[in-house]
């Protein structure tokens, strides 16, 4: 850590500024770079790190062809998202999903203002009995989320995260921003098991269907050209050590905390599949909540790399 007991220009340049310092053993992180020339130099793209980490020997770490298949098994998002919309709606899987719920998972910046979308209102959709299949659709919904859309968030996440505690090595693991602090929010500490199922208006004769309505679907792919990714593999890779692109154990802040997060990212797709309509509706929810919410602390650790990180320490 830098000495800035009488260095007025990294006092004054520092990410960390007063009154928004970050406490790491008893340290304030202050002045621990002098520009963003600094910051940026030292970052490195996620991906070549990970894929450089399935070089290094660890006895402790799963084969590294598995580790590596996780990653190449979870197709981009914009793809997946696309090949899921176009499937056909006359045959199974009967694909009728919201427009609108398949263009915030790609691009969530058209919402005006960047405000959470009132996903009740979207998905009340599936509730009414004369949507085209409805209650499998949202099963195939959930998983597309808990599969790939999640995942791929997480990820991008994880990347931002080797940038900054590459960039300052004591920044302390509590921050705002990582994607594994849902439980620590207001919103992550209530039980998915309140959230207020809001039934549409019912249309013409036909009534909704009701929440304790199960369906016998199988498993089925929810993509025709990707398999569905394994969940369990992905939590895998979370957890497992991984290297630097210079060969450097990562960042030990990065270490995977436990949360609700893995139950969601490892629930089996039977499992998915057996829920009835009022815990999927939930389920659904609380993760399109979490998806948005890493979503937004993405954005802003852009925001915070494009200035130098200045201001960095206020999230911690």
């Amino acid at each position: 850590m830098a000495d800035t007991t009488n260095n007025a220009e990294a006092q004054h340049s520092s990410p960390l500024q007063r009154g928004d310092h970050a406490q790491s053993g008893g340290q304030t992180l202050v002045g621990m770079i002098k520009d963003g020339r600094n910051a940026r130099s030292a970052l490195y793209t996620f991906r070549t790190s990970y894929a450089f980490s399935l070089c290094i020997n660890d006895s402790d770490r799963p084969p590294a062809a598995s580790l590596e298949a996780v990653l190449k098994g979870i197709p981009p998002v914009d793809a997946a998202v696309a090949e899921f919309n176009s499937m056909s709606n006359t045959e199974p899987p009967f694909r009728d999903v919201p427009s609108i719920i398949i263009a915030y998972l790609i691009r969530p910046e058209l919402v005006p203002g960047g405000t959470e979308p009132d996903w009740m209102q979207y998905l009340s959709y599936f509730m009414r009995s004369q949507a085209v299949a409805g209650f499998g659709n949202l099963q195939d919904l959930h998983v597309l989320i808990t599969r790939i859309v999640l995942p791929h968030a997480i990820i991008e996440n994880r990347r931002h995260m080797e940038q900054l505690y590459t960039t300052f090595p004591d920044y302390p693991v509590q921050d705002r921003l990582r994607y594994d602090g849902w439980g620590e929010t207001r919103r992550g500490q209530v039980n998915p098991a309140h959230i207020v199922i809001r039934p549409p208006i019912p249309i013409g004769p036909r009534p909704n269907l009701a929440l304790s309505t199960v369906a016998s679907i199988p498993q089925r792919a929810i993509l025709r050209s990707f398999p569905t990714p394994d969940g369990a593999k992905f939590l895998e890779w979370l957890t497992s050590p991984q290297s630097t692109a210079e060969g450097a154990a990562i960042p030990v802040q990065m270490t995977h905390r436990s949360s609700e997060l893995d139950g969601y990212l490892t629930e089996s797709e039977e499992q998915i599949r057996r829920l009835n309509l009022g815990d999927l509706m939930r389920r659904t929810i609380r993760v399109l909540n979490i998806f948005w919410w890493i979503k937004e602390n993405n954005r802003r650790f852009e925001g915070y790399r494009a200035q130098g990180w200045v201001g960095i320490g206020s999230e911690a």
